[in-house]
Formats: structure tokens, C-alpha cells, sequence
């Protein structure tokens, strides 16, 4: 279903102000480049072809920029939880399952064309919401070797099925929050995300 939608005013009183909202303080890996999985030619096509018209892209894939960092990172957060004594195997199953999906979701961003408005941005935010939960619901039914592999270092060449739904949830759902937006007080020619500046080009086929 449509969620609802806060008014300005309403979420003013637990947000900061002109500023970006807390819940989406992790912009930079919501938003990304082209370059930031290093895109074959041929994903790059079947991208085109399924965002066709669209001013925005998204991309399934590790940030090779930033593999160290985040590998470093993800392994300290692995070793803390098989440390813990206090939980059951069970529950560290459960817990080392939920950082892989989290990893797996982290592992795709949204790439916004250099002429994408206000309203685009809306629009690719939820369908990144959608393939990321396609990608949590991966593992549905419990951690095993063949789901983690599934979860671990996915691309978008072997995440396009899930890609093209996200795309077609968002185009189902996008007015209709717009139009939640308009209710709650929200006007859409503000950047309400705050200001993305990392853009990308490629040629746009208006339909």
C-alpha cells in the first residue's frame, strides 16, 4: 500500500530544517556514478533499454572505488558478531544473514541523469526501495550456501529481472505518492532529498 506521508510541518518538529532528512543522510550511497561499479558495455545497454525515457538508472554492484574500505569494514562488523558468546548459533546465523543482506542492498544506488528534476528523484528512490527489498527478500526463507552466494557480489547483469520490477513498481506507485505529497503540504519543485550534485550523461529517448 501508499505509506503515508508526514506534512512539512510535521516533520519539521523531529528533523533539522532546511537540511537533508535524517533518514536520508546516507545520500552518498543512495546516489552514485556510472563509474562506481564499473559497468560493462553490455549492462550499460540492457540499462538503457529498461530506464528508456527515464532520467535516472539503476546499478547492482560493488563501489570499486571504495573496495577496501568497505570490504575492511564489512569484515570487522563479520568478526564482531561470531565473537559474541551471549548468542545462540541460531541467532548468529541470524545475525551474520542480516549483514549480508545489508550488504547486498548497499550494493546498488540510483544514478541521476544531469537533467533529472525533483520529481525524477522521487521516483528512482522508490524504486531503489523496491529492489531493495527484492534483494532481502532473497533469502526468505533462512540463510543457506546457495542464498549467500546468491546476496554475495551480485551485478547488475544477474539482478536485471529484479532491476526491471523495481522499475515497473516505481512507475505503478509514483503518482499516486506524488499525489500524497501534494495532500501532506509538499511542494515538488523543491529538492526535498536535498541537492544532488553527482550527475551523469547519456543520450535520453523521449517516448
Amino acid at each position: 500500500g501508499m505509506p503515508n506521508v508526514p506534512t512539512p510541518q510535521q516533520l519539521a518538529e523531529t528533523e533539522r530544517v532546511f537540511k537533508p532528512p535524517r533518514h536520508l543522510c546516507r545520500r552518498a550511497i543512495a546516489f552514485g556514478s556510472l563509474g562506481r561499479a564499473k559497468l560493462t558495455p553490455s549492462e550499460l545497454k540492457e540499462l538503457l533499454g529498461v530506464f528508456e525515457g527515464e532520467k535516472y538508472l539503476l546499478v547492482v554492484g560493488e563501489d570499486i572505488k571504495n573496495v577496501r574500505r568497505n570490504r575492511q569494514r564489512r569484515r570487522k562488523k563479520n568478526q564482531a558478531v561470531k565473537r559474541q558468546d551471549k548468542l545462540s548459533n541460531a541467532e548468529r546465523e541470524e545475525e551474520i544473514y542480516r549483514e549480508i543482506v545489508a550488504n547486498a542492498q548497499e550494493d546498488c544506488h540510483i544514478v541521476l541523469h544531469s537533467e533529472a528534476t525533483n520529481l525524477d528523484i522521487v521516483k528512482s528512490t522508490i524504486a531503489l526501495a523496491s529492489l531493495r527489498r527484492q534483494l532481502g527478500n532473497t533469502c526468505a526463507q533462512g540463510l543457506d550456501e546457495i542464498c549467500e552466494l546468491g546476496l554475495d557480489k551480485r551485478r547488475t547483469s544477474d539482478s536485471i529481472g529484479y532491476v526491471r520490477a523495481a522499475k515497473e513498481e516505481a512507475d505503478m506507485k509514483f503518482q499516486g505518492f506524488v499525489d500524497k505529497l501534494g495532500e501532506a503540504g509538499w511542494q515538488n519543485d523543491k529538492f526535498m532529498f536535498g541537492r544532488v550534485s553527482m550527475r551523469n550523461e547519456w543520450k535520453l529517448n523521449d517516448l
